[in-house]
């Protein structure tokens, strides 16, 4: 009986030791005794230590483009505008035509009358800041603002713009080394129309595009706006009465 206790004794002594002697006499590569070694070395009185990490899976297909977003506000346009009151003509004066009357009682609208297109007092001009912000890649508009009343005549307008953009330190004027004005520009002919009902007057607008590539790097310009006689010689016979500019732009994104 102590014979068969004594056999027994050493093989469970054997069954313990054998994955320490197979480490020891395999090579570490054998992933069949790293697996036994792993499963028979956990047991509820310690932990294992924590293997290496496995590769990565490999990486899955892209999924489907999701829907476009709504479109961005237009915000990057801007305008800058100049009323009749900072215009002025050729012998200084403030607008030369008030109405008091288009709108009843009380009406306040001052304007300047184009008589026509052969009046050597007709241009009319002022002075403004280009802003820091316009984008002069983009196009650059000047509109101009007029009205006309009811007068029973026929006939078309058309305006003459001369421009310049001057930077801090150059010469302006006629005479070198100055160069006169930068652009020298020309609308087509607008033709009028009467409004339907006196004194009622009838807003029109003429817009004429500037080289926005001229004003970059420059601060300062000079407009001046005349009535000059139609392409097609149908003149309209009546007064029109310029009451704004305006240049629309594009800001530059900062």
């Amino acid at each position: 009986m102590k014979q068969l206790m004594m056999l027994l004794l050493l093989s469970s002594i054997a069954y313990e030791a054998y994955p320490e002697i197979i480490a020891k006499r395999l090579p570490a590569h054998n992933s069949s005794i790293k697996e036994y070694q792993s499963t028979s070395c956990c047991s509820p009185t310690f932990d294992c230590p924590r293997g290496k990490r496995g590769r990565r899976g490999r990486r899955g297909r892209t999924g489907a483009t999701g829907a476009t977003g709504p479109i961005a506000p237009f915000n990057l346009r801007d305008e800058l505008f100049i009323n009749a009151s900072m215009m002025t003509d050729m012998i200084g004066s403030t607008p030369n035509t008030f109405f008091t009357a288009i709108y009843g009682t009380p009406t306040v609208l001052s304007a300047w009358e184009l008589v026509n297109p052969f009046d050597p007092e007709n241009p009319i001009g002022t002075q403004f800041v280009i802003p820091s912000t316009l984008d002069a890649t983009q196009p650059v508009t000047l509109t101009i603002h007029c009205f006309n009343l009811l007068l029973e005549a026929f006939g078309d307008v058309r305006f003459e713009v001369q421009i310049d953009y001057k930077s801090n330190g150059e010469e302006f004027g006629a005479n070198l080394p100055a160069t006169g004005y930068a652009e020298t520009l020309f609308s087509g002919d607008i033709p009028i129309i009467d409004p339907i009902f006196s004194p009622n007057g009838r807003y029109f607008t003429v817009t004429i595009p500037l080289n926005a590539a001229l004003m970059a790097g420059k601060t300062w310009s000079e407009l001046v706006v005349s009535r000059v006689p139609t392409t097609n010689n149908n003149n309209y016979q009546g007064s029109i009465f310029l009451t704004a500019f305006s240049i629309q732009y594009t800001k530059t994104v900062s």
